[in-house]
């Protein structure tokens, strides 16, 4: 994830559009994007993509737990769900510069 990406993240965290831990599948029916740890565990992986799914939400593959929680501060973070649309899209055009 690039360095824009993750000041993006941080940013919709500040502002309450973010949800993790077991708040990221409770809230997934309003959530617009899920970012998803590649090295999360099966079980994690299965929970997420199932509730995304019937949700109609899309899933993004992060390199990293510890990736993924860094500009949330957290050390490590298996799934983050962005609960805003505008957010999402945001996220989304930062995360495809690749600046």
């Amino acid at each position: 994830m690039n360095s824009s990406a993750k000041g993006m993240l941080g940013i919709l965290n500040r502002a309450g559009l973010v949800a993790f831990g077991y708040d990221c599948l409770t809230k997934m029916k309003k959530a617009s994007l899920v970012l998803l740890a590649s090295d999360a565990s099966d079980n994690t992986v299965s929970k997420i993509a199932s509730a995304a799914k019937s949700a109609g939400v899309t899933v993004i593959q992060i390199e990293s737990k510890a990736e993924l929680g860094q500009p949330l501060g957290y050390p490590e973070l298996s799934a983050v769900a962005i609960l805003s649309q505008k957010g999402a899209k945001s996220f989304r055009e930062k995360l495809q510069k690749g600046e």
